[in-house]
């Protein structure tokens, strides 16, 4: 199933818009997202205007699902069957780059 949906301004979020199912757009409530005025394009989302980190990767919050699971591949990260969503993924994800950030502190015990 195929859900249509629509940018609308909102000055509650960083990016300036938020998304809502086309169906409940309303123009006496909402007013839509702007599009660029010299090109005709969308303004570049948030996702684009974020720099990749230094080891050239995008910031773990900003990937999606299948990134996650592939940069936890990537990294010896095992990720349980029973985590399925992104939010879930990501928590252990970073859990987990945690745990070895800390036992690769200088002077620390490895385990």
């Amino acid at each position: 199933m195929h859900i249509s949906t629509v940018r609308i301004r909102s000055v509650e979020t960083a990016s300036g818009f938020i998304v809502i199912n086309e169906a409940d757009f309303d123009p006496s409530k909402h007013q839509l997202w702007k599009l660029d005025a010299v090109t005709g394009t969308l303004a570049p989302s948030p996702v684009e205007s974020v720099p990749p980190t230094p080891d050239g990767e995008k910031p773990l919050d900003l990937m999606t699902l299948a990134e996650l699971r592939d940069h936890a591949k990537a990294h010896g990260i095992a990720i349980p069957a029973t985590i399925t969503a992104k939010a879930d993924v990501l928590a252990h994800v970073l859990a987990a780059s945690g745990a070895r950030a800390d036992s690769d502190v200088p002077g620390q015990p490895q385990a």
